[in-house]
């Protein structure tokens, strides 16, 4: 929000003065420019953006993307807390699977189930539904023990529910990151932004301020509890992004560069 706001500080384009009056008539301030760049180019692309960041974690932390297609209002059994998962053995280990007792849904809101093995609770689908988890105990950096453990569920990550909030992490940083570039792209309608350049300072105050509340929200322990948010590994919090971001920027400005080659100037403007 703040960076929208802060964009009445920006410096006008330096070519603002050879531009002729618009047209009441056919420049519309809602027309069908606005409405091609942002339904069929920037909206779509963050959420193809964000929905990459979303099934990159899921399927790092042990589920594949085709294994989430209707599993949050599946069925299954809870196994016991001494089972283990073991592909070999019948119903992969899950010594309660059949008991109509601990046939139920996972709660995947709250913390109650997160240390369920999902790899026992949904026994019937098979070892082949569950993909290799990035980060494994003992293979890990110590430093980076949270790219694998919970400190909300003092519990590995890798195949519980857990998971599910550390890729609604990913995907709210992927949306800021996409706003950024948003943000950038819309500073100049025609030059380049390397000519636009960033010399509002209340712009790059709105910058810094996004990046430090997704910090906030992401990494401080007791805002994980109330908003249910936790603590992005580095690969899920730019890079998956970065891609999507790019391609923003590199779009607009071979767009503008077109735009800008159409121009015809005249004495009178343009």
């Amino acid at each position: 929000m703040l960076p929208a706001i802060v964009f009445a500080y920006e410096y006008p384009e330096t070519d603002i003065m050879e531009r002729p009056p618009r047209n009441a008539k056919r420049d519309f301030l809602v027309g069908k420019k606005l409405f091609c760049n942002a339904y069929g180019l920037l909206g779509p692309t963050e959420v193809f953006c964000a929905m990459f960041a979303y099934f990159m974690c899921m399927n790092d932390y042990g589920f594949r993307p085709g294994t989430l297609i209707g599993l949050g209002a599946e069925k299954g059994y809870f196994p016991k807390e001494t089972d283990v998962y073991n592909p070999n053995l019948p119903n992969m280990g899950n010594s309660n699977y059949g008991d109509p007792k601990y046939y139920s849904m996972l709660d995947w809101v709250t913390t109650a189930d997160a240390t369920v093995d999902v790899r026992l609770f949904f026994a019937h689908r098979g070892a082949n539904a569950w993909s290799k988890c990035r980060w494994i105990e003992g293979t890990d950096h110590p430093g980076l023990k949270f790219y694998r453990h919970s400190r909300v569920t003092d519990h590995e990550i890798c195949y519980t529910k857990e998971a599910l909030h550390y890729a609604n992490s990913a995907y709210f940083t992927a949306v800021i990151c996409c706003q950024w570039a948003n943000a950038i792209l819309t500073k100049s309608r025609v030059i380049s932004i390397g000519e636009q350049g960033f010399k509002s300072n209340h712009i790059n105050f709105g910058f810094l301020w996004s990046f430090g509340i997704m910090i906030l929200i992401n990494y401080l322990p007791f805002i994980n509890i109330a908003f249910a948010s936790r603590s992005v590994a580095f690969p899920h919090f730019f890079v998956a992004a970065f891609p999507w971001f790019t391609y923003l920027l590199l779009f607009d400005e071979l767009r503008k560069l077109f735009v800008r080659r159409g121009l015809k100037k005249t004495p009178e403007g343009i």
